[in-house]
């Protein structure tokens, strides 16, 4: 995985963007190297409900799209 969006981004960095399911409202835009995205990664496969806490507010994510032409990382989150 560290390797494929290695090669595919321009400068190290991926935009990280959390949406919330029915709304239309988005968390601040985020900024994470490489190696973040690979652990954060790492981290939710190790969690069997992929779940995260988002200002105290526990949340289970539904959907991760990752695309490394736009250096973005999309997480979609149920609380």
């Amino acid at each position: 995985m560290n390797e494929y969006l290695t090669f595919f981004t321009n400068d190290g960095r991926f935009d990280i963007e959390v949406n919330f399911v029915n709304s239309a409202a988005r968390i601040a835009k985020r900024y994470a190297s490489i190696s973040d995205i690979t652990g954060l990664l790492e981290l939710l496969e190790s969690n069997e409900q992929l779940r995260m806490t988002f200002d105290e507010y526990p949340g289970t994510i539904t959907a991760i799209s990752i695309d490394p032409i736009l250096n973005k990382l999309k997480l979609t989150v149920q609380l």
